[in-house]
């Protein structure tokens, strides 16, 4: 009796084990078959034994591991991260051998997009050595063979040749170096800023003070984020240059690639080039701004330094073009709609920096009509100086809409809100017309601030191409646009009309080919092709803000700039998160 149930107990065993899920599977690889030439390892789901590596970074709830013998393959990671749970009792140095799970971890959210970390969990440490030689980091500007130059995803297989996306991933959790190089990206209020190697400086157009530009058939995969711990408080500006080695480990979280660095990066500040304009007093001076969510309760110490920009940097222009402004309540959501009290306090921190005192054309949406912060209301508005005979026109009630008579635009409202029904335009921005007299002659004044990008998956999420929802309404906001635009100017092609504003889209985008097919032309600094950038985002910068004129006011146009006066600088330093944009307008 006992043998038949030993033989029993033998034989249920033995079905068991072959019943065991794939999951359940015992198998010993080395760190680069688990990672492979692939985003999602082979090994994902299943349990390992006896993975090999070396400690090189320990976190509060994990560590890095690193093979200490490379496979033959380029393409795929020598390290990964082993999460503990705790904070770690292994030290940097120490080999071990782990068991565990591999697990592909996903950060953040499904609606993140994120790409998936391979890790291992639930793990069973063994010491085998200790005091072993760290790995010698990657240099990633010396292979430069390797490094894709042009594209996060230009072909959907794995190619770490073609594909800046799978060339860093095939350094996931290594250990990585960049010896010298320029930050392209200032330091944002997570500690990260974005650099490029020296080496690769040569393969780029830089702006005057470092700006790395992003052009449609460029979209600079070789520049990489810093991700600095919060002992680093050193300000970092476009144009800094560091020569002391960045060391620490390839990781990817909050939709980038970035590297968690291991000691504190050593920054040289360098002095950024002043963005100067000479304006001609006798002209008509007008800029377009974008103030990110401008509320009177902003801490006072940014409406005046706003108001002293606008003095002293703008040369206080003649009419101002203002996009997020916030209603006077701020982010309260409690029916006000009204920014009479906002402008008045930035009027009145103009005015205290030696400026003078501006008047003021308020915009009010339908409560929480127009998008941005629940609550917010923002709008574009306009500011204009009285004293240097900039006259907003007085509507007229016997007009509907828009009309010319006797040479002479009339206007039932100044200013005029256009397509508040287009379905387009739900929950929106409206475009609005304001209707200025200088000098004797009339100027229309259309401010856009189209949908934002808000919506659009990462550039280095798991969605390749990225997508980008808000594209098509933002094309068919700009068709709306055109044909305004044409109807105007094919009752006067001569008439005055300045288009101007937010955009949120690339120069080389259908939107912006759009407003270009129309009788508008836009402006641009020729004379400075690299300064044509009004944002910076992950370290490419590119143009956002515009201002395009009827071909009859063109030669006109003097002095033409995009200032930048808070792009390039820390988040500390930044007023907005937009440049300006100024011209002058010369009488003939």
């Amino acid at each position: 009796m006992k043998i038949l149930v030993a033989i029993l107990f033998i034989v249920g065993f033995i079905i068991s084990s072959c019943q065991r899920s794939s999951s359940e599977l015992l198998t010993a690889p080395t760190i680069g078959e688990i990672q492979s030439c692939s985003h999602i390892s082979p090994y994902n789901g299943k349990k390992v034994i006896g993975v090999e590596g070396v400690v090189t970074y320990k976190f509060k709830k994990g560590f890095t591991m690193q093979s200490i013998v490379n496979d033959p393959l380029q393409c795929s990671s020598e390290a990964i991260f082993v999460t503990t749970g705790v904070y770690p009792s292994v030290f940097p140095g120490q080999l071990v051998s782990v068991d565990g799970k591999i697990n592909e971890y996903t950060p953040g959210s499904e609606e993140d997009h994120n790409l998936s970390r391979t890790e291992l969990h639930d793990p069973s440490i063994e010491l085998i050595d200790e005091n072993v030689a760290l790995p010698q980091p990657i240099n990633l500007g010396k292979v430069s063979s390797i490094v894709p130059l042009n594209w996060i995803k230009e072909v959907n297989d794995f190619d770490i040749q073609k594909n800046g996306l799978d060339y860093y991933e095939s350094l996931e959790f290594m250990l990585v170096e960049i010896d010298s190089g320029i930050v392209v990206g200032p330091k944002n209020s997570y500690n990260e800023f974005y650099v490029l190697p020296e080496e690769y400086q040569a393969d780029n157009n830089l702006s005057m003070q470092g700006v790395l530009l992003q052009k449609f058939d460029d979209e600079n995969p070789e520049k990489i984020m810093i991700d600095a711990s919060y002992s680093f408080t050193k300000e970092v500006n476009v144009g800094d240059t560091f020569t002391f080695p960045i060391v620490g480990i390839m990781e990817y979280s909050f939709g980038n690639f970035k590297i968690w660095t291991i000691k504190d990066p050593v920054i040289q500040t360098t002095e950024i080039a002043q963005s100067i304009i000479n304006l001609n007093s006798e002209s008509l001076t007008i800029a377009s701004y974008n103030i990110e969510n401008l509320s009177r309760f902003d801490d006072n110490s940014r409406i005046h330094k706003l108001g002293c920009q606008i003095a002293k940097d703008l040369h206080f222009p003649d009419i101002i073009v203002l996009h997020e402004v916030l209603d006077d309540s701020g982010v309260q959501d409690d029916q006000e709609i009204s920014s009479n009290q906002t402008l008045q306090s930035l009027t009145e921190a103009i005015s205290s920096c030696g400026g003078p005192l501006y008047a003021y054309s308020d915009n009010p949406p339908i409560n929480n009509r127009d998008g941005g912060i629940q609550g917010g209301n923002i709008r574009t508005a306009v500011i204009y100086r009285e004293d240097s005979g900039v006259v907003l026109d007085i509507p007229d009630k016997e007009v509907n809409g828009l009309s010319f008579r006797g040479g002479l635009v009339k206007i039932d409202q100044n200013p005029m809100r256009l397509f508040s029904y287009e379905s387009v335009f739900s929950g929106t921005r409206k475009p609005t017309l304001w209707l200025f007299t200088w000098k004797g002659e009339q100027y229309l004044v259309l401010g856009l601030h189209l949908v934002s990008q808000s919506g659009k998956t990462p550039s280095w999420g798991n969605i390749q191409p990225p997508e980008n929802p808000e594209q098509e309404k933002r094309v068919s906001q700009m068709k709306l646009v055109t044909e305004f635009v044409n109807d105007i100017l094919s009752q006067d092609s001569h008439m005055n009309l300045i288009v101007l504003g937010d955009i949120n889209d690339y120069p080389w985008s259908e939107t912006l080919n759009l407003l270009n097919s129309s009788p508008v032309t836009l402006l641009t600094d020729e004379k400075n092709t690299n300064e044509n950038f009004s944002y910076i985002h992950e370290g490419n910068a590119f143009q956002f803000d515009y201002a395009a004129v009827n071909n009859s006011l063109l030669n006109q146009i003097t002095n033409y700039s995009i200032l930048h006066l808070n792009t390039i600088f820390n988040i500390n330093s930044q007023i907005s998160d937009h440049d300006p944009i100024i011209f002058d307008i010369s009488r003939q």
